[in-house]
């Protein structure tokens, strides 16, 4: 993952791979190592993912793609919720409940309501899309320039006008924003209204203003 993501691959396994689409894979090898090639990942940079063949084969594949990667700086890491939460790319069963549906998550562009194929949940999605969702996920941004980012065990309440109107699942502090921020699924008539929010956090009652995803 990363700005250099591409190059490094492309070095690897040739410069076809910067043809391959978002979420696309191929099946391919390096150096007799089967693997499924894909372009995905967690982060708003790019990058690809790849998937071994042959379970016997994960310590040579490292070893390979470390050494090949040393000229762009390359190194183990793990997601970033920082930039996960400022990009707005959502946890699914994080950010979402069982019962969310595409349209609340801003997906229902990849929804096709109207093919003859029959699928489990057409109807529902029918009428969700005549009615429009109940609920959207936003983001929040709360008020104050201090760092106020907690350790969110599990979702906290938001609230307009004296009522509980959803929850916040995610929240950080942006360095880049100054600010802290977070995601959070609110009734849609209340995003609607840009009614004034407020968190109830561990920590005390904030202040939020509503902001579209993705932040940056």
């Amino acid at each position: 993952q990363g700005p250099k993501a591409e190059d490094l691959v492309a070095k690897l396994f040739g410069q076809h791979i910067r043809d391959i689409k978002y979420f696309g894979c191929i099946e391919t090898s390096l150096q007799g190592i089967p693997l499924v090639l894909c372009r995905s990942g967690w982060s708003k940079q790019g990058g690809f993912e790849l998937f071994l063949r042959d379970g016997n084969k994960g310590d040579a594949l490292w070893e390979l793609v470390k050494s090949q990667g040393q000229e762009y700086g390359i190194g183990p890491g793990s997601p970033n919720h920082i930039e996960r939460v400022e990009s707005g790319l959502l946890s699914w069963g994080g950010d979402t409940t069982p019962d969310s549906n595409p349209f609340e998550a801003n997906m229902g562009k990849y929804v096709d309501v109207n093919t003859s194929v029959n699928y489990i949940g057409k109807a529902a999605l029918q009428r969700v899309a005549a009615e429009g969702p109940q609920r959207l996920l936003v983001g929040l941004v709360l008020d104050g320039t201090a760092p106020s980012a907690w350790p969110l065990v599990e979702r906290v309440a938001v609230s307009a006008n004296g009522e509980v109107v959803g929850t916040m699942s995610a929240v950080i502090y942006s360095p880049r924003m100054g600010r802290t921020i977070g995601i959070a699924q609110i009734q849609r008539t209340v995003v609607e209204a840009g009614d004034r929010l407020l968190v109830h956090a561990p920590n005390g009652v904030q202040g939020a203003t509503l902001s579209p995803l993705p932040f940056l």
